[in-house]
């Protein structure tokens, strides 16, 4: 699954808060049974950051 979410509307419902603690929400979200399983699992959700790879040579 894929999904790309508006960051201003995700500040307004649940606040600001580390990218880590934000994944796990995300994941709650979405129902993931595992979401407060010990470890980095987060039901393998992660950032795609491909795109800073562009912003670092300006």
């Amino acid at each position: 699954m894929k999904r790309r979410y508006d960051a201003n509307a995700m500040l307004e419902k649940i606040e600001d808060m580390t990218m880590p603690l934000l994944l796990k929400e995300i994941a709650r979200a979405e129902g993931c049974p595992r979401v407060d399983n010990r470890g980095d699992d987060r039901c393998m959700l992660h950032y795609d950051l491909g795109f800073v790879a562009m912003f670092k040579n300006r």
